[in-house]
């Protein structure tokens, strides 16, 4: 995934240099959309996990209410 997204930013800067600044824009929402994304799935599995474990246990965060 980061190399094919250093190939496209090394593409559009040896074919258009004007462009370059754009498709960062482009990109960076994206990939920060993307990491966001990822961070909120960690964190709905691991809390799972750890409800899983201590299955007893009331969870200590508020999380799982808004669920």
């Amino acid at each position: 995934m980061k190399k094919r997204i250093k190939q496209l930013l090394k593409w559009s800067h040896a074919h258009r240099k004007g462009a370059s600044t754009m498709e960062f824009i482009v990109i960076l929402p994206l990939f920060s959309f993307y990491v966001w994304l990822f961070g909120n799935w960690w964190l709905q599995a691991r809390q799972l996990w750890i409800r899983k474990r201590h299955c007893g246990m009331p969870s200590k965060l508020p999380l799982h209410q808004g669920m």
